[in-house]
């Protein structure tokens, strides 16, 4: 054991707690770290859940943003060949005038 173990030692055994104090002291905190565990692991099993319930609304959210965008990007699509076969034809009367 090296001096400095040695002088902590003597020194709790001066001003510590008595053994049985000590002793008493962890058991009662392990007892309470035995009662408080399921009622973390709940906690914690809880905020998985709504974590879980906000991403998915985040996820369907996204993908109602995707389809939305995509309708209006096939809309555009459709107007511009609309509109390209318009001109198309508009130039083939011209053409043959």
């Amino acid at each position: 054991m090296k001096k400095e173990d040695a002088e902590f030692e003597a020194w709790f055994e001066d001003h510590g707690p008595s053994r049985p104090d000590y002793i008493h002291s962890i058991h009662e905190s392990a007892a309470s770290i035995k009662h408080d565990t399921p009622m973390i692991r709940d906690a914690l099993m809880d905020i998985e859940q709504r974590n879980n319930a906000r991403f998915e609304q985040a996820l369907q959210a996204m993908s109602y943003n995707a389809a939305t965008v995509n309708a209006r990007v096939e809309s555009l699509l459709k107007s511009i060949r609309t509109i390209l076969i318009f001109l198309l034809l508009v130039a083939l009367v011209a053409a043959f005038k």
